[in-house]
Formats: C-alpha cells, structure tokens, sequence
C-alpha cells in the first residue's frame, strides 16, 4: 500500500513540480494548475536557496507549506488521539 501511494502519488507530483524545467515553459492551462501542487513550492524553495531565483513568491511558498503542515499534523494528531486502527 505504501509503494501505491508513491507510485502513483509522490512521485508525479514530484516530477510535474518543476524540478526539470521552468513554469514559463509549460503551456497556459498547464502553468494555471502547477500552482495547485504543494511540492512545486518545496523545489521552488530550494531552487532559490541554491541559485538564488524563485518562480513565485517565497512568502507564499512558505506560507502554504506551513497551513499543508499544520493540516496534517492536526489530522495525524487527530488520529492518534482517537486511536485508529491501534491494536491492543
């Protein structure tokens, strides 16, 4: 199950994130929907802490990696507190 999800998640997430190429490259529709993946501005991040150049905003980038952060935490937070799936 583990291997589902990257295989068919992480993984083209990050592939279409930008890492091999430029958004200014990519053809109008396709440049409105990168924006939509979190993981594009995880590379942009380090794009611009390597090279110094970003494509998007850095503050935004942080700030919708910190609000993905918080959900998840508060999901797997949730989770525990509830004890899902937590075998005695």
């Amino acid at each position: 199950h583990y291997s589902a999800v990257e295989g068919f998640l992480i993984v083209p997430l990050g592939l279409l994130s930008g890492t091999f190429f430029t958004v200014a490259r990519l053809p109008d529709g396709w440049r409105d929907w990168i924006y939509y993946n979190p993981i594009f501005y995880a590379v942009d991040g380090f794009r611009a802490g390597f090279i110094g150049q970003a494509e998007t905003s850095l503050a935004l980038g942080a700030m919708i990696l910190m609000v993905l952060n918080l959900a998840l935490a508060l999901v797997a937070w949730r989770l525990f507190a509830a004890g899902y799936k937590i075998r005695p």
